[in-house]
Formats: structure tokens, C-alpha cells, sequence
């Protein structure tokens, strides 16, 4: 039972909340590891993804950024050959980290985009140019208040934008082109 319990304290970390309570919050290293895992990717194209490991911090991991506390802000995935991504790789287990940049440009990613994107409500610069999704955005784009900058360009987004930008009041870049929308 010892065993058990250090190898799961080993994933989590202890934080505060903003009244001082502790919490415990699951690691960083581990939801990189998590998404690692659980993503479909081109190793032998791989640059970055394949270097991480849990025998280094992942706060040392090229294209990761942490803050002060360990947690995960930026993530850069970009040019990494990922050609699925879905709600149950972790990555959207990342808001509990508030993830500020994720950058997933110029991947082989393909299909709708995920709904749970709008869970990251802390990111304020989202990269998602050249990366071949269809169908429509999602409307939980518009829980991501503190967006400033959106590049969804170069895809294949069809029909209206289904949410108001109206609600991104911090949005100081939007670039939506090269895609198939109607009603611009």
C-alpha cells in the first residue's frame, strides 16, 4: 500500500486556492505524459514529443513553459506530425494548470476541433493555423475570455461562426482566413 500511494504522490502536487486551502493538483509532467501517450503522432517527424520522458522536469522540455509553481503555461506542439487529438488526451486537464499559449500550428491534425477547447478558460494566445480541421468552430470558444490572440487560419472551418466575438473583449488578433466560412 506505501508503494501505491508515493508512485500516485509522485503525479500530484500540493497548491493553494485563493483562500489558502490546500489542494492537491495532478502534475504537469504527468498530463504531458498523458498527451504524449495519447496522441497519434509521426515519431520519426517528432522533434520535441519524443524527447519527453519522466526522467527530466517537463519544465525543462523545449516548447513547455512553466510558472514560478511548476505549472504548465505554454505548450507549443507545433510542426509535431499529430494527427489526432481528442477530449481524452489531457490536454484540456490543463486548465487546472492555466494554460495561457497553446500553439498547435502546421500539425496533420484533421477532423472537428474539440468542444473541451473551451475549458482552457485561461488562454489568451491560441495557434491553431495549418491544421486541417473541418466543420464548424466550436461555440465553446466564447467561455475564453481572456483570448487576445486566435489564428485559425488555413483550415478547413466550414459554415457560420457559431458563437459572438462579442464576448472576447481582450481580442486583439483574429485571423480567420483561408477557410470556408459563410456570413463574414
Amino acid at each position: 500500500m506505501r508503494i501505491i500511494l508515493l508512485s500516485w504522490l509522485f503525479f500530484i502536487t500540493f497548491s493553494t486556492n485563493f483562500f489558502g486551502i490546500p489542494m492537491i493538483l495532478v502534475s504537469g509532467q504527468f498530463l504531458l505524459l498523458q498527451i504524449k501517450n495519447s496522441l497519434i503522432f509521426d515519431s520519426t517527424k517528432s522533434v520535441h514529443l519524443v524527447r519527453w520522458n519522466q526522467s527530466t522536469d517537463c519544465c525543462t522540455w523545449r516548447n513547455v513553459d512553466c510558472d514560478m509553481a511548476g505549472r504548465v503555461i505554454r505548450l507549443d506542439l507545433s510542426e509535431e506530425s499529430i494527427y489526432d487529438i481528442d477530449n481524452s488526451t489531457g490536454l484540456f486537464a490543463l486548465q487546472h494548470h492555466g494554460l495561457r499559449t497553446l500553439k498547435l500550428y502546421d500539425t496533420n491534425l484533421s477532423g472537428t476541433m474539440p468542444h473541451s477547447i473551451g475549458n482552457l478558460k485561461s488562454l489568451s494566445k491560441l495557434d491553431l493555423e495549418s491544421c486541417n480541421f473541418t466543420g464548424s468552430l466550436p461555440t465553446t470558444i466564447a467561455n475564453l475570455a481572456q483570448l487576445e490572440y486566435v489564428d485559425v487560419s488555413f483550415n478547413n472551418f466550414t459554415g457560420p461562426l457559431s458563437f459572438s466575438v462579442a464576448h472576447l473583449t481582450q481580442l486583439e488578433y483574429l485571423d480567420l482566413s483561408s477557410n470556408n466560412f459563410t456570413g463574414l
